[in-house]
């Protein structure tokens, strides 16, 4: 009889794994950059500026309200899978792997031959679905350093290098594991804005590239 209830718990453990993974996987990887300014009747944002499909890109190339948009709903790729599971489940584990699949769907999505953004906007989705508090004060964290030195992809990696030490404390250490495995991806993905940095070249807010 125990061994029945095992398995069940396992084969019912795996189903709502596998349809996590998929789901968080496919709303993550929805190129909202591209679509937006498909709509707007723009060309393919990857043959403008920078060549991202984020709101950074689409804030130099379509401007603020379509820049917006496309914050919002990337934003909302983060936040929505994180906010389901946990209605679903209330698993924080699962929440955990909702939200990193989410935001590895945003990084190499299908049907851009996993060549998607890089992730800051979704991040900080998956911060306010954990955390309004988190997500608030990174959010605070690149506005300040984006007034202060006018560059989205500096300000993008303070702000993701301040959130493990900061999910530590509202949320625990076990949150912080998660949170630093997101701050590599995203730093990962930044890894041409590293070097132009080093190099003092990278384009400023609202320039080109």
């Amino acid at each position: 009889m125990n061994e029945i209830i095992t398995s069940n718990f396992w084969a019912t453990y795996y189903q709502e794994l596998s349809m996590i993974i998929s789901l968080s996987y496919l709303l993550g990887s929805i190129p909202f950059g591209l679509i937006i300014g498909k709509l707007a009747g723009l060309e393919d944002i990857r043959k403008s500026g920078s060549g991202n499909i984020g709101a950074t890109n689409m804030l130099r190339v379509g401007g603020k309200k379509l820049g917006l948009a496309v914050l919002i709903c990337d934003m909302a790729k983060g936040a929505i899978p994180v906010i389901a599971t946990y209605i679903l489940t209330t698993s924080q584990e699962f929440m955990m792997i909702a939200g990193l699949f989410a935001l590895i769907g945003h990084l190499f999505p299908i049907w851009l031959k996993f060549k998607g953004g890089k992730g800051v906007a979704t991040s900080l989705g998956i911060f306010f679905g954990f955390s309004p508090l988190l997500g608030a004060i990174t959010c605070a964290t690149w506005l300040i350093s984006a007034i202060m030195f006018r560059i989205s992809s500096l300000s993008a990696l303070i702000a993701t290098s301040i959130a493990p030490a900061i999910g530590s404390q509202l949320l625990g250490k076990d949150f912080a594991i998660f949170l630093f495995i997101i701050m590599i991806l995203v730093w990962i993905k930044h890894h041409a804005n590293i070097r132009r940095l080093y190099l003092k070249c990278e384009p400023k807010i609202g320039k080109s590239k």
